[in-house]
């Protein structure tokens, strides 16, 4: 039953350790892809400037929202194959102007999501937003484009992550397999640690009752150098001490067995030697007590 103990008690220690472990794998996943998405994203970002910036000063014009729609075909043709995002162009109404596609394949992302954003929370800033739906991963940053000082439109730069992300999920799912793996060996070698443990606890209980019955001549081989080792020790010196003390015992009982019939026999020779004198002297005694005795010479002999 102690080795069942053991047991259940390590299973529960492995299983807390095993969900906390897999937890914070979830949670060094999760933050490791977003700042990886976050990393990427942001140079995408600081790509487009330069692009942007190095367009008009090599073509020596003024980038401004109302002839930023004849000059952003090529501009985002050169952002979105070198980064491989889809880029939007919005107007200050969030209203779309501009989408360039991917040559190989489109990007699936909900340009709805935008409308949660006001014009004065994209200004100036750089808002970064992931969503995970339908097995797929997208990020997008967007960011307000202008030109010396002057607001030109907003710039939405999508992504797809997922290859990326399920590459990171695959191996994660190795990672939890291999804990399972080890998990599993760890009970099994732990449940047959325990027998060690558990052996010689089950042997000196089994001792213990041979001694409750009288068998003080069983031995158990309990070579450990540990404590159920010192324990085996004081069992095997408590029952040669209990058996010592019992043939002690033995021993004093027979010497109070002879010593009682010596003095019983020596009681009995006693009482017979004082028998027959006493038995004579009552029966003199009876007759001189006698009414109508009067032998003198008797008399005499008697007394």
């Amino acid at each position: 039953k102690i080795r069942y103990k053991f047991g259940i008690g390590f299973i529960i220690i492995f299983s807390i350790s095993f969900i906390v472990l897999n937890f914070i794998i979830n949670e060094m996943r999760t933050n490791f892809v977003i700042d990886e998405v976050k990393e990427e994203m942001y140079l995408a970002y600081k790509s487009t400037y330069r692009f942007v910036n190095s367009y008009a000063q090599y073509n020596l014009i003024d980038l401004t929202k109302e002839n930023i729609i004849e000059h952003i075909p090529e501009i985002a043709t050169n952002i979105s194959e070198d980064k491989r995002c889809e880029l939007y162009v919005l107007d200050e109404n969030n209203e779309q102007l501009y989408k360039y596609n991917l040559a190989n394949g489109s990007i699936n992302y909900d340009i709805e999501r935008v409308s949660k954003y006001s014009y004065e929370d994209i200004d100036n800033k750089n808002l970064l937003d992931i969503y995970y739906e339908d097995n797929n991963l997208t990020a997008a940053t967007i960011f307000p484009l202008y030109m010396y000082k002057k607001y030109v439109g907003t710039i939405i730069l999508t992504k797809d992550f997922t290859i990326y992300y399920n590459s990171i999920n695959e191996f994660i799912g190795l990672v939890k397999l291999v804990n399972v793996i080890i998990f599993i060996v760890m009970i099994i070698a732990v449940y047959l640690f325990s027998g060690k443990i558990v052996n010689p606890l089950v042997s000196l209980r089994g001792a213990f009752k041979e001694v409750e019955k009288g068998e003080y001549d069983i031995d158990i081989n309990i070579n450990t150098k540990d404590e159920i080792g010192e324990l085996s020790k004081g069992f095997s010196s408590m029952k040669r001490q209990i058996k010592k003390q019992i043939v002690t015992i033995i021993n004093e009982k027979e010497k109070v067995l002879a010593l009682e019939a010596t003095r019983t026999e020596f009681f009995n020779n006693v009482t017979h030697e004082l028998k027959t004198p006493l038995t004579t002297i009552s029966g003199y005694a009876q007759i001189l007590q006698q009414e109508n005795f009067n032998d003198a010479e008797f008399h005499d002999y008697a007394l």
